[in-house]
């Protein structure tokens, strides 16, 4: 059996503590709404795979991670 040491993806689920703006999220650039398809903002930050789901809850999922390390 051939063990390989690399991730292709990482996943993290976080909860943000206290009020945020939600509205705001929706008019950033990277970000897209669907609600009729999906509940949660997906946000882009930059040209790498990274995808913030973030919802009204403040349930956030980060995936698309390399390197949990360089992405903090």
């Amino acid at each position: 059996m051939l063990l390989v040491d690399r991730f292709f993806n990482i996943t993290v689920c976080a909860k943000i503590i206290g009020d945020f703006d939600y509205e705001a999220l929706l008019r950033h650039p990277g970000s897209s709404y669907e609600p009729e398809l999906f509940p949660g903002i997906h946000l882009k930050l930059d040209e790498s795979k990274v995808v913030f789901i973030i919802f009204k809850s403040g349930k956030v999922i980060i995936t698309g991670l390399k390197e949990l390390l360089k992405s903090i």
